[in-house]
């Protein structure tokens, strides 16, 4: 098992790949939709493609022997994904490279500045090291496990919000398939009648997940996620002192899809709201 030193070396090459992927992310906003996947608001572009490649060129070069779980290459649609991640922990290596090229392509093929790189490693199924970089603001957030969270370099922690009164909170809300749409949409509903200061919807999971470890929001929540949407994220935010789980309550594993996250002071509350709403998987469909 890697000691403190082994996960930092690892960290130092994430970053490296992500800032390298980031600065081609960044030159190239705008660029067109080159074909479409799962469905026609499942976006790709030949940018997320080539950002993958760069991000593996690194693994290759310094770690040939780990494992690479590139969101371009996985099938489209959630069987894929969960048979991918089968795959990889019970066929791979004990290292596992989980990654998100570009996460927020729609909103990069928009020319919208709300995208970023995103690098989880695991071991043995357990997040080491996250990393995810947002070009646009040149934010690079990394945490190592045991190692706390740093932005940019500075320690950095989830807020100290206590309640939604207090707080901004973000969702993402899928437009694939209208009635996928109403959990969140019910649990907006319901947050509307709690004071909140804030409810944001950036169309990016993880830079949601990052805000939320640097402390800019108090909770987030989304459902029908893949693990490279997740990975680094999760121990980003779990570094800085906060909570991830899945919206049954379980402990945030690789095979999660449907999750919430918090500062933990805000994280029953926000459950209860999410719990109201029936907001949980995407079967929560209205009778």
């Amino acid at each position: 098992m890697a000691g403190v030193e082994d996960l930092r070396k690892i960290a130092d090459i994430a970053e490296a790949a992500a800032r390298t992927a980031g600065l081609h992310l960044r030159a190239n906003i705008g660029a067109d939709v080159d074909h479409t996947k799962a469905n026609a608001q499942d976006l790709v572009t030949k940018v997320d493609t080539e950002c993958q490649n760069i991000v593996e060129s690194f693994i290759q070069r310094h770690y040939p022997h780990h494992g690479i779980l590139g969101e371009e290459s996985v099938d489209p649609g959630a069987d894929a994904q969960v048979r991918a991640v089968e795959k990889a922990l019970a066929e791979g290596p004990d290292w596992l490279w989980i990654i998100d090229p570009i996460d927020g392509t729609t909103n990069f093929v928009h020319s919208l500045p709300l995208s970023v790189v995103s690098i989880g490693v695991a071991c043995k199924g357990h997040m080491k090291v996250g990393v995810i970089y947002d070009p646009y603001r040149d934010e690079l957030f990394s945490a190592t496990e045991g190692g706390g969270m740093f932005l940019n370099g500075k320690r950095t922690t989830v807020s100290t919000e206590p309640a939604l009164a207090q707080s901004v909170v973000a969702c993402g809300i899928s437009m694939s398939v209208p009635a996928k749409a109403n959990p969140s949409l019910r649990a907006c509903k319901i947050l509307a009648t709690k004071n909140l200061r804030g409810l944001r919807l950036l169309g990016s999971a993880c830079l949601h997940m990052a805000w939320v470890a640097c402390g800019r929001l108090s909770g987030w929540w989304q459902l029908e996620l893949a693990p490279w949407d997740l990975a680094a994220g999760a121990i980003l935010i779990s570094e800085a002192g906060g909570r991830v789980e899945s919206t049954h309550r379980e402990p945030y594993t690789i095979a999660v899809r449907n999750t919430f996250a918090t500062n933990g002071l805000v994280h029953e509350e926000l459950y209860g709201v999410l719990s109201e709403a029936k907001c949980l998987a995407k079967d929560d469909i209205p009778e």
